[in-house]
Order: C-alpha cells, then structure tokens, then sequence
C-alpha cells in the first residue's frame, strides 16, 4: 500500500484496539489529517494531527482510506464522446 501524503484526508475504517496499537481514541466514519508515516517491526503505521497516540508510535495504516471529498463528475468524458461536426 502505497504511503499516504502528509496533510492528507483520510477517513477511519475501523474501530477498537488492534493486536498492535492499543489506542481507541480513533473512530469509524471519522475523518482526521495525516501527519507522518511511519513503520514499527514492519507494519505500515500513520500518526494523525487531530489525535495524539499515547500508547504506540501511531495507528495501524489499513485501518484508513482516502477520504474523497469530490463527487466524481463524468461531464469531460461524455462530451469526448459526442461526435464532433467535420471541417469540409
């Protein structure tokens, strides 16, 4: 999986202490800010700029995904397909 940005919006997948990082203070559905990334003993981590995790370095990265903010618009793609009048 591919390291998200810094700064970028990331929604929580997942909720509860995982076998790893123990810390509950993350929700499910709830959308927070990438601070860092980060790899302990080999699992991909993040750390958030709205919570802080006071019992691991961060949180498990599979338990987020991109939050995506804009609604996907096909407009560019439709008008690509309309025929187009020919030049004489």
């Amino acid at each position: 999986m591919a390291p998200f940005r810094n700064g970028q919006k990331v929604v929580c997948i997942n909720e509860g202490p995982d076998w790893m990082f123990r810390d509950t203070q993350i929700k499910k559905g709830r959308v927070y800010t990438v601070k860092d990334n980060l790899k302990v003993l080999g699992i991909d981590g993040i750390t958030l700029y709205e919570v802080e995790c006071k019992t691991a370095p961060g949180w498990t990265k599979s338990w987020f995904k991109p939050a995506c903010n804009k609604k996907t618009d096909i407009r560019v793609f439709t008008r690509m397909l309309k025929k187009r009048p020919e030049k004489a």
